[in-house]
Parts: C-alpha cells; sequence; structure tokens
C-alpha cells in the first residue's frame, strides 16, 4: 500500500484500494472513508467502492450523520443497529433503502490530531463487524491520514501553481531554467505566450532562441545563458516575434551552481508596452521642450518681421506708383512671408500651432495637389491615384492638409530621383480597434473609431532603419537642399489632427507611408485668415497695446499714415488705464497676446467689462493654443498671426467696426 502511495496512485485510488482490503474480512460488509475540507467543517465522501453510484446523492442525510463523528467524539462509533440508533427519519430510510443495517467508524487525524476524515464499516445485518475487520480499520487510518495529506499538499500546490501562473500572466512574465554546456531549456506556460510558441512545440534551440534577440542586448544574452559573464543579469533586449512583430523583453537571470553542475534560471518580461508609453512620454516631453523654445524664438523672431513688415507697408502706401523702390519693397515683402511660413513650420512641428477647423474632401484635395505637381514632376515617374473615400469628410485645417500630401507626394517622387518609377496614392475608408491602433501605429495617440487612410507609395530607393528613426526628426534630411522642416512638419499636423502615420520601407523596396485621418464632427474653432485685400481710408482713435517698441512705432505710424489716431501703450495695465479714462473715444483695441503686467487675454476681459461692445483685435507671433477658444467665439473679436500687412489689419478693424454699428 504504501507503495501505490509512493507511486503516486491517486487519493481516491488509494482510499478504494483500502476499503476493499477491509471488506475481505467483514461480515456482508460494504466500506468507505469521507474526507474532511480543510478547514474541518465540513467532509465529502472520498471512496464507496462497493456502494452504488447513487449513494453520493441519495444519502445526504446519512453522509450528514457520520460526518459529525469528525468532531471531538469518541475514538470509535459503533451502531450495531443503525435503524434503533438514528433519530433522523429521513437518515434511517436511506440506510434501509441501501441496506446499512449496522456501521462502525473511526476517525481519521493528522500529526496535530486535527480531522481529516473517517473510516467507516457497515453491514448488512444487525450486529457488531468482527473484530478483525475492526483492528484492520484502525491498522489503516494511518495510511489514510497519509493519503489524505498527500492530495491536500498536492491541491496547495496546484493552487499555488495556478496563482503563479495568473501572475505571470498577469504580469506577462515568466521564468526558463538552462542547465549549462545544454541546448534545451526548460519554460514555463506564460513563456510560450511571450514568444507566440505552441507548448507542444516545446522550446526551441539554444541557438535559434538566441537568435531571435537582437543586438546589442543579443550577446550579453548568450554569454549569461552559456555561464558566462557576471552571475547575475538583468538587462532588456528587442526581440523579434512572429508574424513580423517586435517587442522588448526585460530578463533577470542569475547562474547557480549545484550538485556539481551548473544552471542559469531566472525570468522573462514583457515590457513592449512600458517601453512605449515611456517612449510616448519621452516624445511628449520632447516636443513640450522644442514647443516652448520654438515659441519662444517665434515670438521674438515673428516681432521683427512685423516691425519690418509695418516698415514695408508703410514705404509702399508713401511712395508713387512710378517709384523704382517698389520692386525691392516687393521683394522684402515676398522675403518676409517666407520667413513666416518657416517660423510657422517650426510651430507645427512643436504641435503649437493652431488648427482652423472645417470640412475638408481628402479624394478632391488629393485630386488638386498631385495635379498641381504634375507639372514639376519628371516625365520619367508615374502618378496613379485609387480614391475611395468618396463624400466621407474630415474636420481639419485644408492649408496643413495640403501641406501633409504635398510633403507625402513630393518625397515620393524625390525618392525615385531621374530613374522611371511609379507613385502611387491610395485614400479609402477603415476602422480601427484598439489593438489594431497599438499594432500599427504604437507610440501614438490615437482614438479607435472611423479612418480617412491616406496612402502614398512610391518604387524608390527606400530606407535604411537608422534612417526611419530620424525621418521626423527636425533639420534632418537626406536632401543636398532641403531644410529638414517638411517631415517635421508633417508629425506636428498630424498630431494636431489626432491622425497616426506608419512607415513601411526598405532599401531598393521603396517606401509606403500610410496615414489614417480620424473622422470627427464638427468644430467651432475659427480664424481670420489673410485679407489681402486694399485698407479703406479709416478714422477714428484706435489704442495700440504692445509691449515690443519697434513694433509699435512702427505699427502705430503705418495704422496714422491710413488715417487713424493712434493711442499707444506700453503694457496691457498701462492700455487698460488708458481705455478705462474714456472707453467711448475708441473705434476699436488693437493688443498683443503677451504682454507684461497684463497680458492680451486679460486686457481683453478688463475692457469688455467697461464696454461690452468694443471691437477687440488680438496679434500672437506665439503659436499659441491655449486660451483662445473662449476669444476667437466671442463677437467683433478676431485673432491675426504676426507679422501681419496693415492692409489685413485695416480691414479686419473695419469689419469689426461695422458689426458694432449694423448690430
Amino acid at each position: 500500500m504504501l507503495e501505490l502511495i509512493a507511486a503516486g496512485d491517486t487519493r481516491d485510488g488509494v482510499l478504494g484500494t483500502l476499503c476493499h482490503l477491509v471488506e475481505r474480512f467483514a461480515n456482508g460488509g460494504r466500506a468507505l472513508i469521507l474526507v474532511a475540507s480543510e478547514d474541518g467543517r465540513a467532509a465529502s465522501l472520498g471512496a464507496a467502492p462497493s456502494l452504488p453510484e447513487s449513494f453520493r446523492a441519495e444519502a445526504p442525510g446519512l453522509l450528514a450523520q457520520l460526518a459529525r463523528g469528525l468532531g471531538s467524539g469518541p475514538l470509535v462509533v459503533t451502531l450495531p443497529d443503525v435503524e434503533a440508533s438514528l433519530g433522523d427519519p429521513a437518515s434511517v430510510a436511506e440506510a434501509r433503502r441501501f441496506g446499512i443495517r449496522s456501521l462502525v467508524s473511526i476517525p481519521v487525524r493528522g500529526p496535530d490530531s486535527g480531522a481529516l476524515g473517517l473510516f467507516v464499516l457497515t453491514g448488512d445485518h444487525v450486529g457488531e463487524q468482527p473484530t478483525v475487520a475492526v483492528d484492520l480499520m484502525h491498522a489503516y487510518t494511518a495510511l489514510v491520514s497519509v493519503a489524505i495529506r498527500n492530495d491536500q499538499r498536492e491541491r496547495s500546490l496546484a493552487r499555488s501553481q495556478e496563482a503563479i501562473r495568473e501572475a505571470q500572466r498577469i504580469g506577462r512574465f515568466g521564468d526558463l531554467t538552462l542547465a549549462v554546456g545544454s541546448t534545451r531549456m526548460t519554460w514555463s506556460e506564460q513563456t510560450y505566450a511571450l514568444y507566440g510558441r505552441p507548448v507542444a512545440a516545446g522550446p526551441p534551440t539554444l541557438e535559434r532562441f538566441v537568435a531571435a534577440h537582437l543586438p546589442p542586448g543579443r550577446e550579453v544574452l548568450e554569454r549569461a545563458l552559456a555561464g558566462e559573464g557576471p552571475p547575475y543579469v538583468d538587462i532588456e533586449i528587442e526581440v523579434e516575434l512572429p508574424a513580423g512583430q517586435r517587442g522588448y523583453h526585460r530578463f533577470l537571470l542569475s547562474r547557480m551552481h549545484a550538485d556539481g553542475s551548473v544552471r542559469v534560471t531566472g525570468t522573462v518580461q514583457d515590457v513592449t508596452e512600458r517601453r512605449r508609453t515611456e517612449s510616448a512620454l519621452q516624445q511628449a516631453q520632447r516636443l513640450e521642450s522644442l514647443g516652448l523654445l520654438a515659441g519662444g524664438i517665434a515670438h521674438d523672431f515673428n516681432n521683427l518681421l512685423a516691425a519690418l513688415l509695418a516698415h514695408v507697408n508703410l514705404m509702399q502706401r508713401r511712395l508713387p506708383a512710378e517709384s523704382p523702390a517698389r520692386e525691392s519693397l516687393a521683394a522684402i515683402d515676398g522675403i518676409v512671408q517666407r520667413a513666416t511660413d518657416l517660423t510657422r513650420q517650426i510651430l507645427t512641428y512643436a504641435g503649437r500651432s493652431r488648427v482652423r477647423r472645417e470640412l475638408v474632401h481628402m479624394d478632391g484635395l488629393v485630386q488638386e495637389i498631385t495635379g498641381l505637381l504634375a507639372a514639376a514632376m519628371p516625365k520619367s515617374v508615374r502618378v496613379t491615384l485609387d480614391l475611395r473615400a468618396g463624400d466621407v469628410a474630415i474636420q481639419g485645417d485644408p492649408a496643413q492638409l495640403q501641406q501633409v500630401v504635398m510633403n507625402l507626394v513630393t518625397n515620393a517622387v524625390d525618392a525615385i530621383g531621374e530613374q522611371a518609377g511609379t507613385v502611387s496614392v491610395r485614400t479609402y475608408i477603415s476602422v480601427f480597434q484598439a489593438a489594431t491602433l497599438h499594432a500599427r501605429f504604437p507610440e501614438q495617440e490615437i482614438s479607435p473609431g472611423e479612418f480617412i487612410v491616406l496612402e502614398v507609395q512610391d518604387t524608390g530607393v527606400g530606407m535604411a532603419p537608422d534612417t526611419l528613426a530620424k525621418m521626423f526628426d527636425p533639420f534632418f534630411t537626406t536632401k543636398r537642399s532641403g531644410r529638414g522642416l517638411g517631415m517635421s512638419a508633417v508629425r506636428g499636423i498630424l498630431n494636431s489632427h489626432g491622425a497616426g502615420v506608419e512607415i513601411e520601407s526598405a532599401l531598393g523596396e521603396g517606401t509606403l507611408m500610410r496615414v489614417a485621418f480620424p473622422v470627427h464632427g464638427a468644430d467651432r474653432l475659427e480664424r481670420v485668415s489673410r485679407l489681402s485685400t486694399t485698407p479703406p481710408q479709416a478714422s477714428g482713435q484706435l489704442l495700440l497695446a504692445e509691449d515690443e517698441a519697434s513694433v509699435r512705432d512702427a505699427c502705430a505710424a503705418a495704422l496714422a499714415d491710413c488715417g487713424y489716431e493712434v493711442v499707444v501703450a506700453e503694457d496691457g495695465a498701462q492700455a487698460l488705464e488708458r481705455f478705462a479714462a474714456d472707453p467711448g473715444r475708441f473705434r476699436a483695441i488693437l493688443s498683443d497676446l503677451r504682454m507684461p503686467h497684463l497680458n492680451g487675454h486679460e486686457l481683453f476681459d478688463r475692457a469688455r467689462a467697461l464696454r461690452p461692445d468694443v471691437p477687440f483685435v488680438l496679434c500672437t507671433g506665439y503659436g499659441d493654443s491655449s486660451d483662445l477658444d473662449a476669444l476667437v467665439n466671442a463677437t467683433r473679436t478676431a485673432l491675426l498671426e504676426k507679422p501681419l500687412r496693415i492692409e489685413d489689419l485695416v480691414a479686419t478693424i473695419e469689419r469689426l467696426a461695422r458689426q458694432r454699428a449694423e448690430r
């Protein structure tokens, strides 16, 4: 019997065998064993090999009566006449149904005297069982105790193992063990899941396992599994997974010496999501830092351009039409506009430019841009269109979206160069779930839903991995004459539109750029575009608040030349003081957004509190994206970006003044 227990026979198998051994010496007896729950408060039928299968279900009262013997009662309970001894009629009926007329029960206890079960021998006649059968039951209770305790330990171990498996599943980590010098490892179930490998296939060879990991961590892993290097290794390594996916695994490995052998054991954890989150956070911090830097530079630079453009506009107004200087002034005006576009690209990359939202039909926009670019493309490059977005539109800034399409198509054409090739432009509608977005657009904050997908594919030279990793960095370019701001601006535009970008490229295999634009509802953001109209001859008093002296003086002179009487203020506080003295005398307020003491937003609030209908023009050179929505949507209010033409400024002032007069 001990051999059965040692061989790992099941608990019920051992208990059933013990019942049969006792029954050999009983007089018409059938044995059964009740097993106590681990808390000792209940019992279940562990073995009853000679009783009918229905006994468990059809004798609950009798089993409950027997289970009371698990308590601290006498060592042996003998009932020569069950019907006379049991007080419960239901239990008596159950005993009669199964032919139980007498019984003897002996508690089974563990080393700590705790109740483990009950060994019961029933008889089919009134009277006591032979002494030899009862003695054998006493002797076998120790074996019953061993079998039950072994089963309890196995169940406890199974629960612990299940808890470990669940912890590994939740934490996405598994374990592995390798005898140094061997080529085969031992993996836990979760390790198979991490590497996308079926358990039935077993672990791969050591060589194939190491080869799936990428440098530079591969060499460290290889040495650790060979029993070389430091005894403890903690490293994160990029790994190639099935279906072409890549991830990051963290290894915690320890080298142990035991019984003359060396083993490497440890854990491997999937840290891909954590790495992606950290990368996204670093990118966000990087953009924030660049945004602050770019915003500061843009503010100062745009102030210089604003002063320069105001002086140019003033000279253009004062010079006669036939003056030869007008050609030079027009050239300066164009240079200022190009410098302004460059500043906006920097702000767009940094995510600080504001987006003018309106419905944009992507198919029409693509047709328009490719048509404009066709004349400048080499004759050897063929552009094909497969546009299937149809009437579905997205909310976006048309100018910025045009810039995206233009950059993608131009880069595709440049990648082909003077060789013959094809640029394929496709649009279609797709619905992406969260899992798909994480896989195809990692480290990009995109919400699940419906998207218009724009694909631009070329048959050009393709990109190496190091080039691919830098293509959105500002000032990085592979072109001799490039500034390196085109694709960085594209990334900024896509971020501001909640869009994602996916790139597939390899040297000699061309490049596929895939952009997914979310289909959103309308939003109320509006802004004033350049009017480029001839300014009317104006009149009335203007309050000009500008802390930059060069801008303030130039704008005041240009506005005065247009016919206004200009009252200037060096900051918001001074402007409020002068406005409060006589609010009704000013035709409009023209204010910089960022000023000391009182900024443009605060000046707006306080001036409108004194006179709710005063027209208000805010100017910014910072690419601000906060605190402006309420201002843009307010009545008789406009937002203009520096540098601005005096014609645009005057036209805006007069438009707001007319709105007040018509009210």
